[in-house]
This record gives structure tokens, C-alpha cells and sequence, in this order.
């Protein structure tokens, strides 16, 4: 079957802890990046925020490091003081990250902005339009729906494809109304309602749940020795560092409200989820990967079966992993089938996943580019 795509990733983001200075440096870098092809991932898409993704698409391209292949969009464009800048100050990550998101107060910021975004030559552009920090920070500006859909507009008419975060149902609306190409996180806040999934069903916007994130805010109140089984597919050190008092993870959890907030906004995503599926609605597999909690690689899998437990059949669960989501970052020509003309990544499995989606975590190897890999054999280290 064709490699896997998860087509929503923060790599210069630890997934664990994400407060330590070494979750955050080159080496972890380079052995989240294994962590995909340990799980079948052969492509990643980079949401934003990553001054440094010309140079890792390089570091990978020649060898220098091993991974999937790396797409995404550098920049990011969201209100003065508006998400996800607070996160980057909670994490001390603003100073370093900060210089790719735009910050945009009114009509007269959008053209500087995209003319800069535009020449650096990037896939698309994210716009970040929702209020809530949860559960990190608290409430942040958005953009009205005047401005967005006036962003929107002149990047459509700069030829950029635009994913937008939104996580209510208000929001969406919003975003969608205002054109937005792909939704990348679930509505976890009020129900999609039937007039915005047919909506998004006719004008085919993706969709991308990203349930696993929901639930690493609560996880390990579930099933505390989960991290365990990850030894030796995800680096040591971003596991450590889950569980260290300054873990925004562990924060979380012994913050009043905040798990039983968190179940309940993961409810309200897989029904909604649920209804697009209904609808029609392309839905593609996108983790977030790289937020607190939001292991790289392991996400994939429970992502999956999340997806599974809201209703989605198995082979709606591959396409979504697959074609569907290479057509959402714009790869479809080269990625996410397997035929003439396309990259040689494959996923070899022991079993058949249409009977069973926990199959897709026992492979017997992942071709990427033509080279045949044991992912047993790639070193997390």
C-alpha cells in the first residue's frame, strides 16, 4: 500500500513535555523524524511556523538526515497576540520561532505580509482564526471575518493554498464563508452542523481531526504505562521529559477542569467527525504532532484508531492517510497511490488493515523512495 501521510506536523515542536531546552534542539529533530518512518509515515507536512524547513528539506534530500519527506508551509498569519504566540512564550520558543508568523491588525498589513510569504516561495499559508488556549494559555485575539476573508482573498490571488486552524463551530463557519481551502484541527466546541459539512462537501475542504492531540491532554490518566511500548520508536528524552515538573503535559493534567474539559471537547470532535464523514466531506489524517503531548510518529497510529471509534471504516481511515491527504497539501500528482509516475514509498505490512486498523502497527517494512527499510533497523538515538 502507499506510504503513509500525516499531513499535520509541528517538527521543530518536542510532542512531549516541551519545556526542557533538549526536546527542542537539531538531535531531536533528526530522531522525530526517524519516529515517522518507525510508524510507515513516508511523508510529513509542516503547519507552519518552521524558519528552518529549507534547510531540513535539504538535510533529508542529500542524506544528511534520515526521515520522510518534508513539505509545509514556513508561515503563519494570526492577530497581535493571537494563537499560537502564546504558546511559543510558554514554551520559551517565540524569540526563535516568532520571525515566521505574521501578525496582522488590519487590511494594510495583508499586502507586505503575502508579498513576503509569496517571494520566499512557501506551499501554502496558514491562518490561525480561533480564540480559545486552551490548555495552555488563556483566551487570544482572531481576526474578524472581514479580515480573514480579506487575507484569504489576496492569498488566493497570490496562488497560495490557505489551511486555517479553527476549533469552534463558529469559527468554522467563518472560515469556510470566508474560503478557506482546509481546515486543519477538529470543531471540538457546538456541533458542524448539516448547512457547513455540505458546504465543505461540495466545495471539497478538507477536514483534518487531529483526536490524538485532544486526547494526549488526558491520556495518561488512561493508561499511565503507554509511554512504555514507545521505548526504542520515540527519543528518550522527549518520553523523559513528559513527566518532569515542568512538563506543560503534566501541567495540564493537575490543572482543575482541564482533563474532563478535554474529554469532553474530544466527544464533541468525533461526532463531528461523525457528521463530515456523513456528509462527504474529505477528511485527511493530520496529527499536530509536536504539541505538548502530541508524540511524532506514535500519533499516527492512535490518531487512526480514534478515527476508527467515531465511526470511519478502515479503508476510509487509509484514504484518508493516503490519497486524500497527499490532495490536501497539493501532492496528489506524485503522492498518496501507488502507479506510474509516482514516488517509490510504500508500506509493506504483516497484516490486512481492512479487517483491523491496529494491523497498520505491525510492518515489515517501509519503502521510502525506492530504498527498502526495516524499521526495526532505523536507530532512534
Amino acid at each position: 500500500m502507499p506510504g503513509l501521510i500525516d499531513a499535520h506536523i509541528h517538527i521543530n515542536g518536542s510532542g512531549g513535555g516541551s519545556r526542557e531546552p533538549e526536546e527542542f534542539g537539531p538531535r531531536a529533530i533528526s530522531n522525530n523524524l526517524r519516529s515517522y518512518l518507525k510508524y510507515g509515515v513516508t511523508t510529513v507536512f509542516d503547519m507552519a511556523g518552521n524558519p528552518f524547513i529549507d534547510a531540513q528539506k535539504q538535510a533529508l534530500s542529500t542524506g544528511q538526515m534520515i526521515g520522510p519527506r518534508l513539505f509545509g508551509v514556513k508561515y503563519g498569519l494570526t492577530a497581535p497576540d493571537g494563537h499560537p504566540l502564546q504558546l511559543l512564550k510558554k514554551t520559551g520558543r517565540l524569540k526563535t520561532l516568532g520571525p515566521v508568523y505574521h501578525t496582522i491588525a488590519d487590511e494594510a498589513q495583508i499586502g507586505p505580509a503575502l508579498a513576503h510569504i509569496i517571494a520566499d516561495g512557501t506551499e501554502g499559508v496558514m491562518i490561525y482564526h480561533k480564540g480559545s488556549g486552551f490548555p495552555v494559555a488563556g483566551d487570544a485575539p482572531k481576526l474578524s471575518p472581514g479580515l480573514l476573508k480579506a487575507l484569504i482573498d489576496r492569498a488566493h490571488a497570490g496562488k497560495l493554498k490557505v489551511f486555517v486552524h479553527a476549533e469552534s463551530s463558529a469559527e468554522a463557519r467563518e472560515a469556510v464563508a470566508a474560503g478557506a481551502d482546509v481546515l486543519t484541527n477538529s470543531i471540538t466546541s457546538g456541533e458542524a452542523g448539516p448547512e457547513l459539512l455540505a458546504i465543505m462537501a461540495n466545495r471539497k475542504i478538507a477536514y483534518m481531526p487531529s483526536l490524538s492531540r485532544i486526547e494526549a491532554i488526558f491520556r495518561i490518566t488512561e493508561n499511565p504505562n503507554f509511554i512504555r511500548a514507545l521505548r526504542g520508536k520515540v527519543w528518550s528524552p522527549v518520553l523523559d521529559n513528559y513527566f518532569t515538573g515542568k512538563s506543560i503535559v503534566m501541567e495540564g493534567l493537575t490543572t482543575p477542569g482541564v482533563p474532563a474539559k478535554a474529554r469532553q471537547m474530544l466527544a464533541t470532535a468525533m461526532k463531528n467527525l461523525r457528521a463530515a464523514v456523513r456528509a462527504g466531506v474529505p477528511i485527511v489524517l493530520g496529527t499536530n504532532s509536536g504539541r505538548p503531548g502530541a508524540l511524532h510518529g506514535a500519533s499516527v497510529p492512535r490518531e487512526m484508531l480514534l478515527m476508527n471509534q467515531s465511526g470511519m471504516t478502515q479503508m476510509e481511515i487509509i484514504t484518508a492517510a493516503t490519497g486524500f491527504a497527499a490532495k490536501a497539501i497539493g501532492k496528489g500528482e506524485i503522492l498518496g497511490t501507488v502507479g506510474k509516475g509516482k514516488f517509490a514509498d510504500l508500506l509493506i505490512l504483516n497484516g490486512d488493515p481492512r479487517g483491523d486498523i491496529r494491523a497498520m502497527t505491525d510492518i515489515w517494512r517501509v519503502v521510502r523512495g525506492g530504498y527498502i527499510l526495516d524499521p526495526k533497523g532505523i536507530p532512534i538515538d
